[in-house]
């Protein structure tokens, strides 16, 4: 079970990472991220496409290239130039017309009376649309912003501080497995056949300064393959306090022992 919660979280944080990666290459460097995965994403700032694509959708565009045709209707992303600012649009390609020798694709946002005024040419267009997820631009905004740097400063932080308590509590529990570990020794342990039951039986000392009682032990049996063939919980001490350097006889008898060869004994836990 341990096991597997490790895995999991394992996996869990590669996934993570590898999203936050991701996302940071399509910020920082969006065009050698873009030929990589094949797809191009960004948030649509205006409302020229609604109803079919809502203000503020994270749009998701396969890259294209520069001779694949395409069909008139299709939705295309491409750059285009306003006011001096580049920037990514997602309309309908409507249809291919020549100018000055030069061949521009007219486009059209989805309620727009009249075609866009961008000299777009095939190299502009960068991928077809193909799907949106609404509002979710809206995230990639404020990824993209300083104060989504400043978050990613805090999450940092935040993880780093829970690692280091994590990290302190992990070590904590180590010690006291070790500390217990040490409390007692368990000294001439038999596995011997009885009448009709085999018997465990040792000798606990106490090695700590407090007496101690009610000490419980896991014990273990496994058979010539060490498989685990019975576990218990067993007092190896009772209610009879142990002070420093006194030793107890414990038996435990097992009435079920078929085809158990071998044995585990660890004390768990005890009282002062």
């Amino acid at each position: 079970m341990k096991l597997l919660k490790k895995i999991t979280t394992f996996l869990s944080a590669i996934v993570v990472i590898a999203l936050l990666v991701f996302v940071v290459c399509m910020q920082m460097y969006p065009e050698n991220t873009s030929r990589v995965v094949g797809f191009r994403f960004y948030t649509v700032l205006t409302n020229s496409m609604e109803p079919i694509i809502p203000t503020y959708s994270l749009v998701f565009s396969k890259m294209i290239d520069e001779d694949e045709e395409i069909a008139p209707d299709t939705i295309v992303t491409f750059k285009a130039n306003r006011f001096g600012q580049d920037i990514l649009l997602t309309h309908y390609f409507r249809k291919t017309q020549e100018k000055d020798g030069v061949l521009y694709y007219r486009t059209q946002g989805a309620t727009a009376p009249d075609y866009d005024n961008y000299e777009t040419s095939r190299k502009d267009i960068i991928g077809k649309y193909v799907f949106h997820v609404p509002y979710l631009g809206k995230v990639f905004l404020f990824l993209k912003s300083k104060f989504g740097f400043v978050m990613y400063g805090e999450l940092f932080v935040i993880w780093l501080i829970n690692k280091t308590i994590k990290t302190r509590w992990d070590e904590k529990a180590r010690e006291k497995r070790i500390k217990k570990k040490r409390a007692f020794t368990i000294t001439e342990l038999a596995l011997e056949e009885g009448k009709d039951c085999l018997v465990l039986s040792g000798y606990l000392r106490n090695n700590m300064k407090k007496p101690v009682h009610f000490v419980m032990a896991r014990l273990k049996f496994y058979d010539a393959n060490h498989n685990l063939v019975k576990e218990d919980l067993w007092y190896l001490a009772d209610k009879t306090y142990l002070k420093q350097d006194d030793m107890v006889k414990f038996e435990y008898l097992l009435l079920d022992y078929e085809g158990i060869e071998d044995f585990e004994i660890h004390v768990i836990k005890y009282k002062h």
